[in-house]
């Protein structure tokens, strides 16, 4: 997108979507035009909001990044990661289906019974887009969230990442912001077992090697800590388990802020969401969280690539961005310091709540 086109962009960036659905079409024409459409995600027992920012331009390409629109984030820095895929109409004509499933739910006020054919999905797992990206041989398919807002044969992204990690035959290293295999469904709250379940197959059932790269930020739910714990506790003396896990820290060299900078309201945030094998990748929106996946609307990319030698596929390229972060100065193997930086602020936040109460 070239620098003319800026403040248009700039403009998109900063529409409110809180609750609400925003489709963006491109139409490329001497200048950029956007036609966006709104659909209330409430209505339909979403609770967040639509989380694709994909850019579907006049069927010639489109880009993929893995950021969530969120009004209140756009202050911060945030780390992303996306692909744009050129002259490839088959795959965008698929991809604009489910812009179409949104746009055909502005006027409704429940999820229709029986979705039109035209909605239907035209590639999954069961019926790869083969096609050459960067001359390798690939195939591919676009998967989408929540199950409600499925038409036929349009593939879940959690099995989308279920077809991805049981192709994988030497290693899955995983990026995402935030590790929380729960769900909160009204006042209860459930373990959601199935992308941390995948996991602990992967390891002990076919010994596979597993990195796990997570953002840290004084906004991180210390239950993310527990859950890895319980992850690294099933390698315990067994052979050839391989789990390592690192936390990527943007927000200062040190997990603690003891003297706050002027700027420490901003969050600086790695929020990469994907996953990388051997064999295959799926980029998609959402961290791996459960409440995410069962109520948030969004879609992901799964690009399988059996030959991986060619310089230009994108397995190698997200391997080599993935180990580029993972022996950064930023990931950090310790969790000790992180966990009691934790405990420093929620103590130190208590404690200014109690000093302010003893003055009032």
């Amino acid at each position: 997108m070239g620098c003319s086109n800026y403040s248009n962009y700039s403009r998109v960036q900063t529409l409110h979507t809180s609750g609400i659905v925003r489709t963006i079409h491109f139409e490329l024409k001497n200048d950029l035009e956007f036609k966006v459409e709104d659909v209330r995600l409430k209505t339909f027992q979403i609770q967040n909001v639509l989380h694709i920012p994909t850019l579907d331009l006049s069927l010639l390409y489109f880009w993929k990044d893995t950021c969530a629109p969120d009004a209140k984030s756009q202050p911060d820095e945030m780390k992303e990661l996306g692909i744009i895929v050129y002259n490839c109409s088959c795959l965008v004509l698929d991809l604009q289906r489910i812009f179409a499933l949104y746009s055909s739910l502005k006027s409704k006020n429940k999820v229709p019974p029986i979705w039109s054919k035209r909605l239907y999905a035209v590639y999954g797992t069961k019926n790869k887009l083969p096609l050459k990206l960067n001359e390798t041989k690939s195939e591919v398919f676009v998967s989408n969230s929540p199950k409600l807002l499925c038409p036929k044969d349009r593939t879940l992204d959690t099995d989308a990442i279920y077809s991805v990690v049981d192709n994988a035959e030497q290693f899955i290293y995983i990026a995402v912001m935030d590790y929380l295999p729960i769900i909160n469904i009204i006042n209860e709250t459930r373990y959601w077992p199935f992308l941390d379940g995948k996991i602990r197959e992967a390891l002990i059932l076919r010994n596979i090697k597993v990195r796990l790269l997570i953002s840290f930020s004084k906004e991180t739910n210390p239950l993310t800590f527990n859950f890895i714990s319980s992850l690294k506790a099933i390698c315990t003396d067994v052979s050839d388990c391989s789990l390592k896990v690192k936390f990527f820290d943007l927000e200062s060299e040190s997990a603690c802020f003891i003297k706050e900078p002027k700027n420490s309201s901003l969050l600086k945030l790695n929020r990469n969401k994907y996953v990388v094998t051997d064999r295959a990748a799926y980029i998609g929106n959402f961290d791996w969280v459960g409440t995410y996946f069962n109520q948030n609307a969004g879609a992901g990319l799964v690009i399988n690539q059996a030959d991986t030698g060619n310089k230009t596929s994108i397995i190698k390229q997200l391997k080599a961005v993935f180990e580029r972060d993972w022996y950064s100065h930023y990931a950090k193997s310790s969790t000790t310091k992180i966990s009691n930086c934790l405990i420093y602020k929620h103590s130190k936040a208590a404690a200014n709540k109690s000093a302010i109460s003893n003055m009032n």
